[in-house]
């Protein structure tokens, strides 16, 4: 049986989670245990050679640290060797901040310094996507925003 506080690991997204000791139960932008509208959800997920993180709703300053928790769960639960690269998907993003922006930098310099390879695949939404497109141009390893 599950605890009603246990963090949870992560999983691809059509797998049940797994349980990871350490990771703070914080989703959907509140506290565990408040049920309110989700503001942002962040999911990491590990398949064959790849882990990554896909984020939904509004990335700023309230919701960065969901993105940041998350990125760090993903790279713990990553084996070496058996994880080549990190997806960082951004494209439910439906509204980013310069804290959200920085924040999404660092989940990728910090995927990058694990000696994973990293892309990066944009918000569909106009607004995000050129913000990100601005500060962030795209390189070779990226998915090119659309």
């Amino acid at each position: 049986m599950k605890s009603a506080g246990a963090p949870t690991a992560p999983t691809s997204p059509t797998a049940a989670p797994r349980p990871l000791p350490g990771v703070p139960l914080r989703r959907n932008g509140h506290p565990a245990g408040e049920s309110s509208f989700p503001l942002f959800t962040a999911t990491g997920w590990i398949k064959e050679g790849l882990v990554g993180v896909t984020g939904v709703g509004e990335l700023d300053l309230a919701t960065a640290p969901l993105l940041t928790a998350e990125v760090r769960a993903v790279c713990r639960a990553a084996l070496p060797g058996d994880v080549r690269e990190f997806l960082l998907d951004l494209e439910g993003v439906t509204f980013l901040d310069s804290t959200g922006l920085r924040c999404a930098e660092r989940a990728e310099l910090a995927a990058r310094n694990g000696g994973l390879h990293v892309r990066v695949r944009p918000p569909a939404a106009r607004g995000p996507r050129q913000l990100l497109r601005l500060a962030h141009p795209a390189r070779d390893d990226q998915e090119l925003p659309r």
